[in-house]
């Protein structure tokens, strides 16, 4: 195949990330995602549990939710590295990238496809259920909500931009009707096919 770059959006709770791993096994290339925060943690000379706290907390009226105003700074400083990361990966290798606002950082190679994974809301709670036993149904949504938000307003604060726009993205699945391995099977023969030799 040629030189591809997929980035993947998701729902909270639509098992995007257990998409991504499982298309990226089968695509024999590699995937990234928090990850990304950690390198980027070692190149800034920053303590990683300083840097994965203030990661994706940004409120939509572009303020941290934080009073300190160095905290803000690291934050954007932050989002600077980990954007020149993706670029770099993006430029290196075939490879898979689950948020980080890639297919923004990416918008304009021919060789990236951006993709959204999305779900009912009652197999999103079902899923964060079955994975955090300890919770309601009324706290997983609280949760779902809470992440969804947080997602939102972080991909707003990088991009100016609002995440649920369609045309933010080139392809969009519901896991909830294809479930994991149907939502993979899909987008690996559509990879195939888009970046075939």
């Amino acid at each position: 195949m040629k030189h591809f770059v997929i980035t993947l959006s998701r729902d909270y709770g639509s098992q995007g990330a257990e998409i991504g791993r499982k298309l990226a096994q089968r695509l024999g290339v590699e995937y990234y995602d928090r990850a990304l925060v950690n390198e980027a943690a070692k190149q800034m000379g920053v303590n990683e549990a300083v840097l994965e706290e203030i990661d994706e907390i940004r409120s939509g009226k572009s303020k941290l939710s934080f009073a300190a105003a160095d905290e803000a700074d690291l934050s954007d400083e932050l989002i600077e590295v980990q954007s020149e990361m993706i670029r770099k990966i993006a430029a290196r290798e075939s490879c898979i990238i689950i948020g980080r606002c890639a297919n923004y950082i990416l918008k304009d190679r021919d060789d990236c496809l951006s993709i959204y994974i999305y779900a009912d809301r009652e197999k999103r709670i079902d899923h964060i259920m079955s994975v955090r036993p300890e919770l309601s149904r009324r706290k997983a949504g609280a949760l779902i909500d809470k992440m969804d938000r947080i997602r939102r307003n972080y991909y707003y604060y990088v991009t100016a931009r609002d995440r649920s726009n369609i045309y933010e993205q080139q392809l969009m699945f519901d896991s909830s009707i294809f479930g994991v391995d149907g939502t993979v099977d899909m987008i690996e023969e559509i990879v195939k096919k888009q970046f075939a030799d």
